[in-house]
């Protein structure tokens, strides 16, 4: 049965009512010029909550506005609870929300016993919205938290959903607090008895309070209850007031099917008349849509895939007509679901594409000064993985880079305490000590990011000679507290870059320790043997750090069997290390385990010869062309794919996958001959 619409209470006419045709500057000149009234409390009050219903953007030193926040303040002793309710919800409406942690908590603790249930609601639902921190909030909310224990029955149905929103969003907020979570297996049980009586918001609001209380529980701990409130949220016509939200909840509470209907049901009826402009969303809700679609894969099924990319292309429509709404972490938000492409399917068309990066881009660039080196870092990788190949944009971002880096460094950089004389600038553990002591904060080397940097800048082909000596020092002094794949990066970036290896003796102990306790995946595993070979080959390595990767490249080759039996390496892992083994094997350093290795890569290919795309079969089959060890029943069937591929209509080889194809074919056995002169041939 369909919800009902919401029917607001007297206190919540205040609470869901926007008059978008009010005027804040007809409002404010009205109460400025009001004469033998200003003492009436009603009438301050009433012209508070008509401000905020307008949405207007107010000037906070609006001498009219300053005025009437006095005069409300003055009269705040003289309020009714229903004047208290409306003015708390003002106040966050107009951005004050700095009022409500001093003047009038006081108030609200003063008669915080004799609130009724729909006041004491949207109190907690403004210090839930604002987060307003203190002791006096902590004891709303567990005043709340008691109400909705013992005295769930006084709350309207409205009031109990919104109620229980407010309590687990400040829960989620201040996971510190010692407040006790109510019996919601009691409160649920009353909200499925009268579901047809919920309006959709309510349900909507029931459903994002139970995904953050049932968060940490395992589905089968979750009650059963959930699965119908979420069938009555399917079956109202109305759509959620954020659809987006609404989805993100019967993800958490691991619904998928339901979120991808409500999604597909709503999105797609919105989509329907376009041309007109009420019907576009808001660039934020646009963004909002975009991220939770991220966490869908439905778009893989047929019958999706028709609606799915005309309404990602509409979305991302809305994102640029609204582009000026957005702020540099909603930019940053889409970038990465742009960059993540096949993996979330939420990226516009190519042509919107090639319009809509320059402009994220663009506004990432205006704040980057702003953003801590992780997140200038992160843009970087956005900007290779994405092709956005502006040297301005990638000169200028690794640039600010290092100088947040040296900001970081405080007195190393002369901004910071007479210590830079005592010390040299590279013992960063010496300097943290002598900072410490000084009471200063200490400095942590960002060494994810240092890594992402140094990579983004190598792929660039751009000069990281400075990003790459700072690595070096990263490695000397924080190895400790890198990942594996921080290690592995940075390793990897100095063997691309063709730097000399002093990064990498620091390096090893931390690398070799990740690979006895397991704690290296697959991906890593392919990268860290390449360095090893690309170090090895170009003669780089010195010892004892030749020694030490010759030992880390006999553990990952003793490894590998294991893990391709997990099916725990991608295409792209397997031949990156049946390149790496070619390498190796050419400057006579393979590990003593290789030719067992190298047998198991070609037999992985195989078994994917018809998942990989063209230049990874062209490239493939060269590189077991070229092996010692290659296998002709193998090599056949896969020039026999490669053949196929290359003669589909509408796939053309580039110069590279041509130029690998006929290597391999003038590298292998003469049991490969009959391939070129069959009538039926692809590479004709």
């Amino acid at each position: 049965m369909a919800a009902r619409r919401c029917i607001p209470s007297r206190v919540r006419a205040f609470t869901s009512v926007v008059d978008r045709r009010i005027s804040a500057e007809s409002i404010l000149e009205a109460y400025a010029s009001s004469r033998g009234r200003t003492e009436e409390v009603s009438y301050h009050v009433a012209s508070l909550m008509e401000l905020a219903k307008s949405r207007d953007r107010v000037a906070m030193d609006d001498p009219r506005y300053l005025t009437m926040l006095a005069q409300v303040a003055r009269h705040r002793t003289s309020f009714t609870t229903q004047m208290l309710c409306g003015v708390v919800e003002a106040l966050g409406r107009l951005g004050r929300s700095d009022l409500l942690s001093d003047t009038y908590t006081t108030l609200i603790l003063s008669s915080l016993e004799y609130l009724g249930p729909d006041v004491l609601t949207v109190v907690a639902k403004t210090y839930a919205m604002h987060n307003i921190q203190g002791e006096g909030a902590q004891k709303i909310f567990a005043v709340l938290d008691q109400r909705l224990q013992e005295e769930r029955n006084t709350f309207t149905l409205v009031d109990l959903c919104t109620a229980m929103l407010s309590s687990e969003i400040y829960r989620e907020r201040n996971p510190s607090s010692k407040r006790r979570t109510p019996d919601y297996t009691a409160i649920l049980a009353v909200l499925v008895a009268t579901k047809e009586r919920l309006s959709t918001p309510e349900l909507a609001d029931a459903l994002r309070a139970f995904s953050i209380a049932y968060r940490h529980r395992r589905p089968e701990e979750r009650d059963g209850g959930i699965r119908d409130l979420a069938d009555a949220l399917l079956a109202s016509e109305e759509p959620p007031s954020q659809l987006a939200s609404s989805v993100t909840s019967l993800l958490d509470l691991d619904l998928p099917d339901h979120a991808d209907r409500l999604l597909r049901r709503h999105l797609t009826t919105a989509d329907v008349g376009r041309e007109s402009p009420g019907k576009r969303h808001s660039a934020r809700e646009a963004v909002r849509l975009i991220r939770v679609m991220t966490r869908l894969h439905k778009s893989r099924e047929a019958e999706t895939r028709k609606w799915w990319q005309p309404t990602v292309d509409a979305l991302y429509l809305d994102v640029i007509a609204g582009l000026v709404d957005l702020d540099t972490t909603q930019s940053l938000h889409l970038l990465r679901a742009i960059a993540q492409g096949r993996v979330s399917r939420v990226c516009p068309s190519k042509k919107l594409k090639k319009e809509v990066i320059p402009l994220l881009m663009t506004e990432v660039l205006r704040e980057i000064r702003s953003l801590p080196p992780s997140t200038v870092a992160f843009a970087l990788r956005c900007c290779v993985k994405l092709q956005y190949w502006d040297s301005d944009f990638l000169a200028g971002a690794s640039k600010v880079f290092l100088d947040r880096m040296e900001e970081y460094l405080g007195g190393l950089s002369g901004r910071g305490p007479a210590l830079r004389g005592l010390v040299p600038a590279s013992s960063l553990t010496l300097y943290n000590t002598l900072v410490q002591s000084s009471g200063m904060r200490v400095f942590e080397y960002p060494s994810r990011a240092l890594a992402s940097c140094l990579w983004a800048l190598t792929k660039a082909g751009l000069d990281s000679k400075e990003v790459a000596e700072k690595a070096v020092l990263c490695a000397r002094d924080r190895v400790m507290e890198m990942t594996p794949q921080d290690a592995t990066t940075i390793a990897w970036t100095m063997a691309r870059a063709r730097f000399r290896a002093d990064a990498l003796k620091y390096l090893t102990p931390m690398l070799s320790r990740a690979l006895r306790e397991e704690r290296m995946n697959a991906r890593d595993k392919a990268m860290l043997l390449w360095t090893i070979a690309e170090h090895s080959s170009d003669g780089l390595l010195e010892d004892p750090p030749l020694e030490d990767f010759s030992t880390l490249a006999e553990g990952i080759t003793r490894d590998l069997q294991a893990s391709l039996i997990s099916d725990s390496f991608t295409n792209a892992d397997i031949i990156v290390l049946l390149l790496s083994y070619s390498r190796l094997s050419q400057c006579g350093r393979s590990p003593e385990d290789a030719k067992t290795a190298i047998l198991s890569l070609h037999r992985a290919l195989y078994g994917r010869v018809n998942s990989l795309d063209l230049s990874s079969l062209c490239f493939a089959w060269f590189l077991i062309a070229v092996s010692e060890l290659s296998d002709p029943a193998l090599q056949g069937p896969i020039a026999l794919a490669a053949a196929k591929k290359m003669s589909r209509p509408g796939i053309t080889a580039s110069p590279q996958d041509a130029a690998n194809a006929i290597l391999a074919l003038q590298k292998s056995s003469g049991e490969l001959s009959r391939l070129v002169d069959a009538p039926d041939d692809g590479f004709c």
